[in-house]
C-alpha cells in the first residue's frame, strides 16, 4: 500500500490539529501508519492497549506517559494504539490532553 498520500494528510492536519485520530476497517495499515508517522518525530512513545503492560500502565496510571523520559528533544508523539478498546477512552483522550497539551 502506498502510504505518501497519508503522509501528505497528516502533514497537513498536523500544522493545526493538536490530537489525530486513525481509524478504518481491520488489517488495512492502521498500526503500521502510526508506526510509520512516529518514526519521523525525534521523540514517540508508541502504546498498544492490547499488549498487557501497556494497558496495565494505563489502568495504573493514566498519566503514565508523563512520567516517562522524552526520548528525543521536544514534545513527544504520543500514539495510543487500540485505545478505542478502553471503555472510557472518550474521556480519558479529554482529559489527559486537557491536563497536560491544553
Amino acid at each position: 500500500m502506498d502510504r505518501l498520500p497519508y503522509m501528505r494528510l497528516w502533514d497537513e492536519l498536523s500544522r493545526s490539529k493538536a490530537m489525530i485520530f486513525l481509524s478504518g476497517p481491520r488489517q488495512v495499515g492502521k498500526t503500521t501508519l502510526a508506526k510509520t508517522i512516529a518514526a519521523r518525530f525525534p521523540a514517540s512513545l508508541y502504546f498498544n492497549w492490547d499488549i498487557r503492560d501497556d494497558r496495565a500502565r494505563l489502568l495504573k496510571d493514566p498519566s503514565f506517559f508523563t512520567q516517562l523520559d522524552n526520548p528525543g528533544p521536544g514534545p513527544a508523539l504520543v500514539v495510543l494504539d487500540e485505545i478505542h478498546k478502553y471503555r472510557k477512552w472518550k474521556n480519558y483522550l479529554k482529559g489527559a490532553y486537557d491536563a497536560h497539551a491544553g
